[in-house]
């Protein structure tokens, strides 16, 4: 019996481990850098800027719960 519970287990590892590296790409897709001095980037810096004139934010811990 525990043989069995074992097995399940270690596929279960396995197949979890396998689906982890998929998830995380998926995520990192959405992300890239922000260069401050680069034209390209400059209506993306005035898009959040625009977008954080409309509140009173007193820490910056406060944007990055939102």
């Amino acid at each position: 019996m525990r043989g069995v519970v074992f097995r399940y287990l270690i596929f279960a590892l396995i197949v979890s481990a396998l689906g982890t590296p998929v998830s995380l790409q998926a995520q990192q897709d959405s992300f890239r850098w922000t260069d401050f001095h680069a034209p390209k980037d400059q209506d993306v810096l005035v898009w959040v800027t625009r977008a954080l004139e409309a509140e009173k934010w007193s820490s910056i811990r406060e944007i990055g719960v939102l």
